[in-house]
């Protein structure tokens, strides 16, 4: 089966209203993280092996 998945900001209502009209469904349980600055560039230099 053949997916594809987007992101879309909750406040979105008319993007959100237009994405449910074409037929998709949201993904409720699934949350967004993101990393920046510091955190960012610690974890880059991070060694993993």
């Amino acid at each position: 089966m053949l997916t594809f998945e987007w992101s879309c900001l909750d406040w979105n209502t008319p993007a959100r209203e237009f994405y449910e009209a074409i037929g998709t469904s949201s993904q409720d349980k699934w949350v967004g993280y993101r990393m920046s600055g510091k955190a960012l560039i610690e974890f880059a230099q991070y060694p993993f092996l």
